[in-house]
């Protein structure tokens, strides 16, 4: 028998309402053989049990399903977790909110296979938001470290990577909670991947939950520890883009908290003069509600301001 060549591995918490939605999703793949690692991370309603039935009813020779805990809190160690048990050639991280088309996992392998050099395998998603809105989320290869620090390009759900890739650049950044996978994206993008993107229309639907494992209220605290990790992994010239995402995040914060000016300011002070005066401008642009920085600031980013 042919053995899986793809993992899927889903961190869940407290999803024991709509988690099934997800599941029954992964179940209705086209590919197989496949290999699905679920890993509860310290539920407090019933998630646990759902996981541990679907498993029992679904499980086969070639659709291999186990069902792991972990009781660290965080997407980040339910995803390391997972992904110690992974033994496919390629893994594709999966959130437990959201739904995947019946040839989703076929056409990425077809697309792997189509590219055996490749070591990242991307692709388009949808988002859909619950007032009926609709988005298209892109995964980008063009200048694709800028794109992925200042827009998180690299979501969970628009890309598989070879197993050993993920493994050689350390894994999930340990405890962090929020901007996990932009953090994760910047490693593997700093060792130079061969890079696929699959074409055509998107066949992962996103559903924006409030409660998401990957999503909480924003603060600066709760995104430290990622920002933190991309300023350590960039080179020493580009590492004053994380002070821009700080600065930017000070605007918004500005409008509710009397601290945010003096973060601001602080932020300012540790640059160069000609870098200090633009980006002045900016922050107060976005206090005012101004967007599209990132894309304002890249031609001076390019000559080194």
């Amino acid at each position: 028998m042919d053995t899986a060549q793809i993992t899927i591995v889903i961190p869940v918490y407290n999803r024991a309402t709509i988690v099934e939605r997800t599941l029954t999703s992964v179940a209705a793949q086209t590919l197989r053989p496949l290999s699905v690692v679920l890993v509860d991370n310290n539920s407090t309603d019933a998630t646990l049990a759902v996981l541990q039935r679907w498993a029992e009813a679904h499980s086969a020779p070639d659709f291999a399903v186990e069902v792991i805990s972990e009781p660290r809190p965080g997407a980040s160690n339910a995803r390391n977790a997972g992904l110690a048990r992974v033994r496919t050639p390629w893994t594709m991280f999966f959130d437990s909110d959201d739904i995947m088309l019946p040839d989703h996992c076929a056409s990425a392998l077809a697309t792997a296979a189509a590219n055996p050099t490749a070591q990242i395998i991307g692709w388009d998603a949808e988002l859909q938001y619950p007032d009926g809105r609709t988005r298209r989320m892109r995964f980008i290869t063009r200048d694709a470290i800028y794109t992925n620090v200042f827009h998180s390009t690299f979501s969970t759900q628009l890309y598989m990577a070879r197993t050993e890739l993920f493994r050689a650049v350390g894994g999930w950044l340990k405890d962090s909670r929020m901007f996990d996978d932009c953090e994760l994206g910047n490693r593997l993008l700093l060792t130079n991947p061969v890079m696929v993107k699959r074409r055509g229309a998107p066949t992962v639907v996103v559903y924006p939950q409030p409660d998401s494992i990957s999503n909480t209220k924003v603060s600066y605290g709760s995104i430290k520890i990622a920002l933190d990790g991309i300023e350590a992994a960039l080179p020493p010239r580009k590492r004053h883009w994380v002070d821009l995402i700080r600065l930017l995040m000070t605007a918004t914060w500005a409008r509710n908290s009397a601290d945010a000016a003096h973060h601001a300011r602080a932020i300012l002070a540790r640059q160069p003069w000609l870098r200090r005066q633009l980006w002045t401008i900016f922050y107060h642009y976005s206090l005012r509600g101004g967007r599209g920085v990132a894309r304002l600031y890249r031609p001076f980013s390019l000559l080194g301001i």
